[in-house]
């Protein structure tokens, strides 16, 4: 049975392989002429194979996101019904044909000797299916811009406050709870870093918050570069104070002593309130502020400038904007000395039921009085009062001090002589109505014209002298 089974396959051999090539031969002339192949190009998106070496050595691609979206036109040749099968089913284009790079064909140590940025020309692969036949591609190179990473660490600043706290408060200073933070990016990128910086909205803001705020990175040209480094926190917190605002007076101390025979007429400041900030605790307390002036050695008016905030209180300070200086205004006097004649019937005495009689002659009292230029200068006789007290004194003979009642800022530079009085009948006193209080004048002198012209005489010497001492003092 074997023997005849295979005499079947080598009887006539050769006219057997004929047939079966010539059955091979119209079958393929056969599919090709109701399948012929076609040549087509097809579009790509480029493959980036293996990126993460560039990491793990220390290098980033700068034109990724170009790379990545790098479009490679690849021309290929296969059965009409395949290419068909291609045309506009870009999921079944990706499974049959691919175009990459590969940078694990990256010389690392030629990327971080350079000084910066590096281009470096890659090669692109396509893999094809089996059943296609690749006709070329264009681009057949891609450049890839790379660098050596490194990191660096930056202080945060605090751009000014957006907004406006509530009215009568005012924004202290921000408090982040990061100083600084790391950097880390392309060396070049590294270098177009001016300033790194959070902005914190404080609009309406009447107490204290917390704020979480974005870090972000600017050029020198003030643009936002944050998106092209990392940064190892992307925000942090702020601790915003708002403190209320006082408006407190001015007063003014003075230190020293002016110069010989002046006194100081008044000190006054400009302006007569500042307005303060500081927690409410340590404001609450503050009621005015108090500014020093030394007056050591004037003789003249003068104007100091005082820095406010040297006489603050701990821990307060003035409004933003506000004047930090104040101007006090200091008026000072000459002192004189001058004496002045006042008419013995211009005493009044006190105790008007008592009998007396004055034994002192003279019709004049010399009055002598020391006090600023200005305020002496405009004093007249009728501004000195003169007034004795016989309450309470028996008969007899009395010497009677005088009281003098001078304007304010006057006072005597001598006392007064006194005045020798004989009392016959002491004041009585009523208990319903004390009469000692009520007043009564001096009578004239009973003297004769002589003694009347010598004391007359007497205070003129007296006035005179007093004249001469104060043209002395002056000079």
């Amino acid at each position: 049975m074997f023997k005849k089974i295979l005499s079947w396959f080598v009887t006539d051999i050769h006219w057997k392989l004929l047939s079966l090539l010539a059955a091979v031969v119209l079958w393929v002339v056969g599919t090709n002429m109701n399948n012929p192949h076609r040549t087509a190009p097809f579009t790509v998106v480029l493959q980036l194979q293996n990126i993460d070496v560039l990491e793990r050595d220390g290098l980033v691609l700068l034109n990724e996101s170009a790379l990545s979206t790098q479009q490679i036109r690849v021309t290929v040749r296969a059965p009409r019904n395949e290419i068909e099968a291609l045309e506009g089913n870009l999921e079944r284009i990706s499974q049959i044909f691919d175009a990459s790079i590969d940078f694990r064909a990256i010389r690392t140590d030629e990327v971080i000797a350079a000084d910066g940025p590096t281009n470096v020309r890659m090669s692109v692969s396509v893999n094809l299916y089996p059943g296609f036949e690749l006709q070329g591609f264009s681009p057949s190179f891609v450049e890839a811009r790379i660098d050596a990473t490194n990191m660096v660490s930056f202080p945060i600043g605090i751009e000014f406050p957006e907004g406006v706290v509530a009215q009568g408060f005012e924004v202290q200073p921000i408090i982040l709870s990061n100083g600084s933070v790391n950097i880390s990016g392309a060396r070049g990128a590294l270098g177009y870093i001016h300033r790194v910086a959070v902005r914190v909205n404080v609009d309406g803001l009447y107490e204290d918050a917390q704020v979480q705020v974005p870090i972000m990175v600017f050029n020198q040209y003030g643009e936002d570069i944050t998106n092209t480094v990392s940064l190892n926190i992307n925000e942090t917190t702020a601790f915003v104070r708002v403190w209320p605002i006082k408006a407190v007076p001015l007063q003014v101390e003075t230190t020293g002593d002016l110069a010989n025979n002046f006194t100081l007429m008044s000190e006054r400041v400009e302006p007569q309130f500042v307005n303060i900030v500081g927690p409410p605790s340590v404001l609450d307390a503050v009621e005015y502020v108090t500014v020093s002036v030394d007056l050591s050695g004037q003789s003249a008016n003068f104007v100091r400038t005082v820095m406010v905030h040297d006489y603050l209180p701990e821990g307060v300070h003035l409004v933003y904007g506000e004047p930090g200086n104040v101007r006090v205004y200091v008026a000072v006097e000459q002192i004189i000395d001058r004496g002045f004649l006042v008419p013995r019937d211009n005493v009044r005495v006190r105790a008007s039921t008592a009998i007396y009689q004055v034994l002192t002659e003279s019709e004049v009292m010399v009055i002598n009085v020391r006090g600023p230029r200005s305020l002496i200068d405009e004093m007249h006789v009728n501004d000195v009062e003169l007034e004795i007290d016989l309450r309470g004194r028996p008969i007899g003979d009395h010497w009677v001090p005088v009281m003098v009642t001078l304007p304010e800022g006057v006072g005597l530079s001598r006392l007064p002589a006194s005045l020798h009085i004989q009392i016959h009948e002491p004041a009585a006193l009523d208990a319903d109505n004390n009469n000692d209080d009520e007043y009564e004048y001096l009578p004239p002198p009973q003297t004769d014209d002589n003694a009347e012209a010598d004391d007359d005489t007497e205070a003129e010497d007296d006035v005179a002298e007093d004249d001469d001492e104060e043209d002395t003092d002056a000079s």
